[in-house]
């Protein structure tokens, strides 16, 4: 951090508390990112033993669309990639 950056985090204390905000904004965005790839592979597992889009949205308390969109998010992505 240069002399400036600090003399006006100094003056605006705000900035340090909006910076921190940020951080923790970061972190637990990461920590979503990784529980969302893990609910995705639990999708698939469940699944490949034949459990029905229904039966996984109602255990989830969500709509057998939002189950479709998960795997359809899963499924689509590589072949983004490939295309990238």
């Amino acid at each position: 951090m240069n002399l400036s950056t600090e003399n006006i985090e100094n003056d605006y204390p705000e900035l340090g508390e909006v910076k921190a905000l940020t951080d923790l904004m970061r972190n637990h965005q990461s920590a979503i990112n990784e529980i969302s790839q893990t609910r995705k592979k639990v999708i698939l597992s469940l699944r490949r033993k034949r459990i029905t889009y229904r039966e996984i949205a109602a255990a989830m308390g969500v709509t057998e669309q939002s189950v479709y969109k998960v795997l359809r998010d899963t499924i689509d992505r590589p072949k983004k990639q490939l295309v990238s």
